[in-house]
């Protein structure tokens, strides 16, 4: 396997890469594993817990634990910086109905990182920028629990802004429903799909996860740029996934 260049000043990095997958697909688990080699090989990753940091520090997260006023001064200065990501995000979240604070809830933090993401390819302070709880899979949450997936162009639109402002690529991790239903609802964590799931949301499992599969395939052409089969095991998954990156920096 030949080894990665470090990027050059003046590429086209930093290289930002988001993992696509619903609960279960090994998204994070992947990130930190292949985060670590390559930093082993000399390049500068942001990813896993110290990309949930940098989202704490001036991210979506960021943005939901400001306290009132500061919040909504920062989401109108990002909606004016994004405006059609924006609209469309908080627009496509009224036609999902209700709960409302949800989905503004989980609207505001995928309009914060993708604020985030863009200072990020504007410093280069890093080379890779390896994504797992990304703008696609922020917009599932926002989906999950509405009847319909409503305001389906107001979605595309945002992800086609998405892709274009962030200048991001994507790579899923497809696994197969039965398992990611094992894997979702194993899980010790406090999340929507985790041990602690109640019927309702064990039984909705593969309607949310229909809803995955709409979003993705809304993604603009050539986002996507590979598939890792996440029903390998996590040494393979984890290979792959390093495959694939090392492919994208060369």
């Amino acid at each position: 396997m030949p080894e990665p260049r470090k990027p050059s000043e003046g590429s086209a990095f930093p290289l930002l890469v988001e993992l696509i997958g619903p609960a279960g697909s090994g998204k994070t688990s992947a990130a930190g594993a292949v985060a670590q080699r390559l930093q082993q090989k000399g390049l500068n990753i942001l990813a896993h817990e110290d990309f949930r940091k940098e989202d704490l520090r001036r991210g979506g997260r960021y943005l939901q634990k400001s306290s009132a006023l500061p919040r909504i001064v920062r989401i109108l200065r990002l909606a004016a910086q994004r405006p059609v990501f924006a609209a469309c995000v908080y627009l496509a979240g009224i036609m999902l109905g209700p709960p409302f604070g949800t989905r503004f809830y989980y609207g505001t933090r995928a309009l914060g990182q993708l604020g985030m993401l863009v200072r990020l390819r504007r410093e280069a302070s890093f080379d890779v920028v390896l994504i797992d709880e990304g703008v696609v899979n922020i917009l599932w949450s926002m989906t999950v629990g509405a009847p319909r997936l409503r305001g389906a162009r107001l979605v595309r639109i945002a992800l086609a802004a998405y892709a274009r402002d962030s200048e991001a690529r994507g790579v899923t991790m497809s696994c197969d429903g039965v398992r990611l239903a094992e894997r979702a609802f194993s899980r010790s964590a406090p999340s929507r799909f985790s041990l602690h799931a109640g019927p309702d949301q064990r039984t909705d499992f593969p309607k949310w996860l229909g809803y995955h599969d709409e979003l993705v395939a809304m993604l603009p052409k050539g986002f996507i740029v590979s598939s890792v089969d996440a029903t390998q095991g996590p040494e393979d998954v984890q290979a792959s996934l390093q495959r694939t990156l090392e492919k994208l920096i060369a």
